[in-house]
């Protein structure tokens, strides 16, 4: 490529992320991976550990996709910690999400909870959109999974919301997460009759993202 021709390690570090997560969309996992490494090792070699805590957040999610929760976890874990040793809020926050996702994979509602709520005030601070429809989307997942069956309603009023602030932001559900989207919608069409549930949804598009911080807590 043009960066390796010109020796720019940190255009050849950065090049490989934005490849990779376009190979793990596709679901290349393998390219994915092979990707995401070259990032990590140009990134330590460049001792840019910032953008090291970023890529094995990223090795988080693709370990997740594989459904290697163990694996996923181990690479959250290293993410947070230098993240915070870095000071780095967004890259501990996308980690501290990706292993909330864990926990609800594992059956565990109180970490989950514990993790995706301190996510969440983290990305509000930020004002990063997408990561505020991530938690949510972790949020009705738990209420689905563990809640009784108004929770349900709740979950299906922030996936409406979530529907809404995709379509305005003019994105989709990262790849990684998108299987969990649509499987707690699919969950809640089950628990719910139509029209509750059709109700629901209304409301939540009706929403804005900010207004469902009242729904959440």
């Amino acid at each position: 490529t043009l960066y390796q021709t010109l020796q720019d390690q940190e255009g050849v570090a950065c090049a490989s992320v934005g490849l990779a997560r376009v190979a793990l969309e596709q679901g290349e996992y393998e390219r994915a991976e092979m990707l995401f490494e070259t990032s990590l090792a140009l990134r330590r070699a460049l001792g840019d550990y910032n953008g090291v805590a970023y890529v094995l957040g990223d090795l988080g999610d693709l370990a997740q996709s594989r459904g290697n929760l163990m694996r996923a976890a181990e690479y959250y874990r290293e993410s947070i910690s230098l993240a915070q040793a870095q000071d780095s809020r967004a890259a501990l926050a996308w980690a501290l999400s990706g292993l909330g996702f864990v926990a609800l994979a594992e059956r565990d509602s109180r970490v989950a909870h514990e993790h995706l709520t301190s996510s969440l005030a983290m990305f509000q601070e930020m004002d990063d959109a997408l990561g505020v429809v991530l938690c949510l989307v972790g949020f009705a997942s738990a209420w689905v999974t563990f809640g009784p069956a108004d929770e349900s309603t709740r979950a299906v009023r922030v996936l409406g919301a979530v529907e809404m602030e995709l379509e305005r932001l003019g994105a989709r559900m990262w790849q990684p997460f998108a299987t969990e989207y649509a499987r707690t919608k699919g969950v809640a069409r089950v628990q719910l009759d139509a029209a509750t549930f059709d109700a629901a949804w209304a409301a939540g598009r009706a929403m804005k993202l900010e207004q469902v911080k009242v729904i959440v807590f």
